[in-house]
């Protein structure tokens, strides 16, 4: 899993998710709302999410039903927007490598990065 819900998760919803691919979401992944008309889950992109653009719906709990010729569906664990408190990966190791570092961190809000796979 790349992201989890650690402390006040929301309910869980199905969302559906847009033709395309087979199995576009996996779990442990951060999904806001988009596709045709804004009406499908999406994993984030690199630089999200955007403040006063995207909206974020939660942490996939599954994997998505969706292919290449058909829509599909996920299961996502939602957030409560100043109470869920999640927790990933770093992408630089060097971001979080003393006490310090990770106190700066702490209650903050970061962007995802998606790069490389990660």
């Amino acid at each position: 899993m790349d992201i989890e819900i650690i402390k006040s998760a929301g309910s869980t919803f199905k969302f559906d998710v847009e033709a395309g691919a087979v199995g576009s979401i996996t779990p442990g992944k951060l999904v806001k709302k988009g596709g045709t008309g804004t009406n499908y889950a999406v994993v984030l992109a690199t630089g999200d999410p955007e403040i006063g653009v995207d909206e974020l719906l939660g942490v996939a709990i599954s994997t998505s039903t969706d292919t290449v010729a058909a829509d599909g569906t996920v299961l996502v664990q939602t957030i409560i927007p100043g109470k869920t408190v999640l927790r990933g990966r770093a992408t630089t190791a060097g971001n979080i490598d003393t006490q310090a570092k990770i106190l700066l961190l702490k209650g903050d809000y970061v962007n995802i990065d998606v790069t490389g796979g990660t």
